[in-house]
């Protein structure tokens, strides 16, 4: 993922970046977080997350639901006070990502290959 400077230069972002609403035009209760290149987040994730992704045929396509996954998991883990484990964080008939009581939005992408994905998690519907 690159946050674009002027059209003809990019620059690369760190490979895990909690975005300031401050500096975003996000409205009041949005928390976004932006997640790319290695799986190291994965770790958080539990065995039938694992499971879920891991059938995916594309492995730049489960990259990115790694990330995303752990993007949405550690957003949602500071608003319940929970680990990111412990989040009760499910898959809902269309493949979207539910936690009771909050509102989670997961985009993927890449560049080059490398995967990227941004989470947002709110106390009213975002995406």
């Amino acid at each position: 993922m690159y946050v674009v400077t002027e059209p003809s230069r990019a620059a690369p972002l760190d490979p895990v970046t909690t975005l300031d609403a401050a500096d975003w035009s996000l409205p009041n209760g949005v928390d976004v977080r932006l997640a790319q290149g290695a799986d190291e987040g994965s770790v958080y994730l539990p065995a039938r997350e694992h499971r879920h992704i891991s059938a995916y045929r594309s492995v730049l396509r489960q990259r990115q639901s790694r990330l995303g996954r752990w993007a949405a998991r550690t957003l949602a883990a500071e608003r319940l006070g929970l680990g990111p484990r412990d989040v009760p964080l499910v898959t809902a008939g269309d493949g979207a990502p539910e936690v009771d009581g909050l509102y989670v939005s997961i985009a993927h992408t890449s560049r080059g290959g490398d995967p990227a994905a941004l989470a947002a998690v709110a106390s009213g519907p975002v995406g």
